[in-house]
């Protein structure tokens, strides 16, 4: 634990890759204001959020959709997708990582950038 109660943990730079062209295929694929957290010294169980901007709903389930079909090919093991997602914010839980797509409007709402400010931010762009 460091002095602000945070638990110390090891930058694991493979998966940061990993996440890194997760986000760029993202971005090629017109999701916006892509956003990687390290959430592994701030929750017991949490380890990384991607969160995604789409433009509309329909940009958000063809994201999801191709994130999905994309995921093998990063080496990324999805849990699963629930089919009663509401269309605004869908979730794709990979076991140690959980996508977030967001509408903007939905994505304001509920702020979960400012929920979780206090995670690492990892840089993706390059």
């Amino acid at each position: 634990m460091t002095d602000s109660g945070m638990q110390k943990v090891e930058i694991d730079t493979d998966v940061e890759k990993k996440l890194a062209a997760l986000a760029l295929f993202i971005d090629g694929k017109k999701g916006e204001e892509i956003s990687i957290m390290d959430l592994r010294s701030i929750h017991s169980y949490l380890n990384y959020f991607m969160i995604v901007s789409a433009n509309s709903v329909i940009h958000a389930r063809s994201l999801a959709k191709e994130i999905r079909n994309h995921l093998s090919v990063f080496e990324i093991d999805a849990n699963g997708v629930p089919d009663d997602q509401s269309p605004d914010w869908i979730v794709i839980d990979c076991f140690w990582l959980i996508i977030h797509i967001f509408i903007p409007d939905t994505r304001r709402f509920f702020a979960l950038d400012k929920l979780w400010a206090d995670a690492r931010q990892i840089e993706w762009k390059v």
